[in-house]
């Protein structure tokens, strides 16, 4: 085991055994997190499960820590009523956030029990905690572990790779959702968790391009660059998902640029994009919604954005709802 894994795996159970102090909610709280640093589909997932608690009328706060953000404490980016900040002060997952749910709570902070406390008082009935499983001082009452098939088929060829912590931590996962699954991964994913985790249902899952929005908002099906030519960039901590579903669209793609995760895009960087794209013979420029949210349009070339949706097998929505219940929690 490398040191890094060593010293999660004992911060986990100094956490466990009461060594450590945890803090609490008094609101429902539920943390949607995963073992790798990013690519696993995480953002649309806490994305479904914040609309399904919205359509039933219910005052959802979504509470991130704001990666590379230039602000500090605790910051609400939405109330739930308009955004109050701009994204070099939010981070550009909650930028994303209250940009797909206007009727959510967004608030980003170090320590997350600050924004718990921030989004009682703006009258949040649940908390969804994005990208918390290693965040163990805010108690949660239900935590929801994403991983990559390939990476969990993978494990026993790459022990470690792109993973924050070891398998084993799929121990404390109250559900786990195999994000990507294709082709045979999937089985040899569902067998390598039950090797960590003998109870917590497990459900395969699959990210799917639900179509394109163009800078002035128009809407594209999914479909509508197949056999034409494109460019793409991207700032993902696993650019290859992104990549893998322009390809599966059909589009032909002449000019492709990733930078590390949560890059910020300057002017002058976006015209050199669109040059780069228009001298490759792209007709578009195609980004994600994280990205696009710190982009202005490049001159020249239409900016579209991938709508993203993660297609889950089987009824996750009554498995979450129904380990909520059995714990006596109310929603």
């Amino acid at each position: 085991m490398n040191p890094v894994s060593a010293l999660l795996r004992l911060r986990r159970r100094l956490y466990k055994r009461g060594l450590f102090a945890r803090q609490s909610s008094t609101l429902p709280t539920i943390s949607v997190g995963n073992l790798a640093f990013g690519g696993t589909g995480k953002t649309p997932l806490v994305a479904g499960m914040a609309d399904l608690w919205l359509s039933r009328r219910r005052r959802v706060a979504i509470i991130l820590r704001g990666y590379r953000r230039r602000s500090r404490g605790a910051l609400v980016v939405s109330d739930g009523r308009r955004v109050l900040c701009d994204v070099r002060a939010s981070g550009d997952e909650a930028a994303l956030h209250a940009r797909l749910h206007p009727e959510a709570i967004v608030i980003v902070a170090e320590r997350r029990i600050e924004a718990a406390r921030r989004a009682e008082e703006l009258g949040a009935e649940i908390l969804l905690l994005d990208d918390a499983f290693q965040h163990l001082k805010l108690e949660r009452d239900l935590d929801v572990v994403l991983l990559a098939c390939r990476r969990a088929a993978g494990n026993r060829r790459r022990p470690f790779g792109r993973l924050r912590e070891p398998l084993s931590a799929l121990g404390e996962a109250d559900i786990v959702v195999l994000s990507r699954c294709e082709g045979p991964d999937e089985a040899d994913a569902v067998s390598e968790v039950r090797r960590w985790n003998r109870e917590a249902p497990i459900f395969p899952s699959r990210v799917q391009l639900r179509g394109w929005i163009g800078a002035g908002g128009e809407t594209l099906d999914g479909s509508a660059f197949a056999g034409r030519s494109v460019g793409a960039v991207c700032a993902l901590a696993d650019p290859s998902g992104f990549r893998r579903t322009i390809e599966e669209s059909g589009a032909r793609l002449v000019f492709f640029r990733s930078y590390r995760d949560h890059h910020s895009y300057s002017r002058r960087g976006m015209r050199r994009l669109a040059r780069g794209a228009l001298r490759a013979g792209a007709e578009a420029l195609l980004t994600t919604g994280k990205d696009r949210v710190k982009m202005e349009p490049p001159p020249g070339i239409a900016l579209f954005e991938a709508r993203i949706e993660i297609q889950i097998n089987g009824d996750f929505s009554g498995a979450v709802e129904k380990m909520l219940a059995e714990r006596g929690v109310v929603v």
